[in-house]
């Protein structure tokens, strides 16, 4: 089954009423846990972006509390996992700065952690990676933004 295009599902929805599109909604909600992420940020969230990305930071600082700093192969699974959940709630928001500061705080926590970097390169390699995408999503904000974020980049990039 082929899917329609975004232009077709908007027309369509426009000619539902309004109980009809909120069982959609609801059934969107119901079958996948992401539209379902995605639908209590927009609903719940949306409107205090900061308050939102402070919970987030919370929520990566208590996460990393949890990454086990000995074995390989768990921390590696479990800083994955992290960033997967920073990455999610980054793409929710929709906002540069807001990713921005959720990677920062993710690389923060990282290097707050405490890993060896000699033994494990995966580990750094995720690190690295990270500053990367930091880099270029700075390249698109005003100047102002640049040089303040620039500032903490560069403290990030001595290990």
């Amino acid at each position: 089954m082929k899917s329609n295009s975004l232009s077709d599902i908007k027309k369509e929805l426009k000619e539902l009423d309004k109980n009809q599109l909120m069982e959609l909604c609801l059934r969107l909600a119901k079958y996948k846990v992401d539209n379902k992420g995605l639908l209590s940020y927009l609903l719940f969230q949306a409107g205090n972006i900061q308050q939102a990305v402070e919970e987030i930071k919370t929520s990566i600082t208590t996460d990393f509390e949890e990454v086990p700093p000995l074995d390989k192969y768990y921390s590696k699974k479990s800083i994955r996992k992290v960033l997967r959940t920073t990455l999610k709630y980054a793409k929710y928001m929709q906002n540069k700065e807001a990713e921005l500061e959720l990677l920062i705080h993710f690389c923060k926590e990282f290097r707050n952690k405490g890993l060896t970097f000699s033994h494990q390169p995966i580990i750094l390699n995720i690190y690295f990676a990270q500053i990367k995408k930091i880099e270029k999503l700075i390249t698109g904000l005003h100047e102002d933004l640049q040089y303040d974020f620039q500032k903490e980049v560069d403290e990030l990039m001595v290990l």
